[in-house]
């Protein structure tokens, strides 16, 4: 499940921005995603995203997690930019438009059968 923690909604991520005043099923036949790639990140881009993901309500000694860019390209052309935190029990994202991470677009991912568990600091 992905929610985004402040409204406790889950997350949508649109291949398409929908028109008003124009035909819905037309749009549709657009609204897809034409490649997703998936790169792990590292060095100076994995504390570049990571700075602007954590704020004072994260734990700092929380181990780091695995980071993971996601490149998305939809059929109308647009392109998306999201960045993946492994947790290993859950996970955070966050949307990152034109290469500015958005602060109120970030979600937390969790699975419902398993309950979250702390990340360990490494030694």
């Amino acid at each position: 499940m992905w929610v985004e923690p402040q409204k406790q909604a889950l997350v949508v991520i649109p291949s398409s921005n929908f028109d008003e005043g124009t035909d819905v099923a037309v749009q549709a036949q657009k609204a897809y995603f034409t490649k997703i790639q998936v790169t792990k990140i590292s060095g100076e881009e994995y504390d570049r995203a990571m700075g602007n993901f954590r704020t004072a309500a994260f734990d700092r000694n929380d181990g780091k997690p695995a980071g993971y860019r996601v490149d998305l390209s939809t059929a109308s052309g647009t392109g998306l930019e999201l960045y993946f935190f492994d947790y290993f029990t859950y996970g955070w994202g966050i949307s990152c438009p034109d290469g500015t991470c958005d602060l109120s677009s970030r979600f937390v991912i969790f699975n419902m059968n398993h309950e979250p568990q702390k990340l360990e600091a490494p030694i």
